[in-house]
């Protein structure tokens, strides 16, 4: 359910966009009350410089300092961490990582431009297609639904590829522990021979 300016609806939201009337020219934008796990109120509000608009800004009641806001641009912020639920409770079948080491050694992390936001800015990250054939649970993707990727080879329909930073970190961790092994054998040799 959605809660706007106190009249609610249930259901589904398939429209491009949902226009919510909030207070012109203010930074608390339109009331809204969020129904899943639990409730969360707050405002949606759109964020506009000079009239261009910039994103989109969701602001918690009774937390302080807490909202998210998503840009234009593709970067999302929160005031202090992003959080993946990873309780135990949620999973089964959970086993170590296998041969880490081998496959973090098959991707390297990466210095880039990206073409389409902040040309001009050096980033540090992964490059999912590399990613993909050495640990492919770190990858998915979204079908495009517009063509304004379309002049950087991606098109309306084709599969633009992310990665999940978690599986990443897992990954690592799993390969530190791989070398820790391995050093504290070396260690047990060395100290053998002595």
């Amino acid at each position: 359910s959605l809660v706007a300016n106190n009249a609610g609806f249930a259901g589904t939201v398939t429209a491009a966009a949902i226009n919510l009337p909030g207070n012109a020219g203010s930074n608390t934008g339109a009331p809204v009350t969020l129904y899943g796990l639990g409730e969360v109120t707050g405002s949606l509000v759109g964020i506009n410089v000079a009239g261009v608009y910039l994103g989109a800004r969701i602001n918690v009641t009774g937390m302080a300092g807490s909202y998210y806001e998503f840009r234009n641009n593709g970067i999302a912020t929160a005031p202090v961490a992003w959080n993946t639920s990873s309780d135990e409770r949620l999973k089964e079948n959970i086993v170590p990582i296998g041969g880490a080491l081998a496959k973090l050694a098959g991707f390297d992390g990466c210095y880039y431009n990206r073409k389409d936001v902040e040309p001009g800015k050096l980033r540090a990250g992964f490059i999912a297609q590399r990613v993909q054939s050495h640990l492919p649970e770190a990858v998915g993707g979204v079908a495009r639904t517009d063509d304004e990727l379309e002049s950087f080879g991606i098109v309306k329909g084709e599969v633009m590829l992310n990665i999940d930073p978690t599986a990443i970190l897992a990954l690592a961790v799993q390969a530190i522990k791989e070398l820790k092994a391995e050093v504290d054998d070396l260690r047990a040799q060395l100290a053998a021979k002595l």
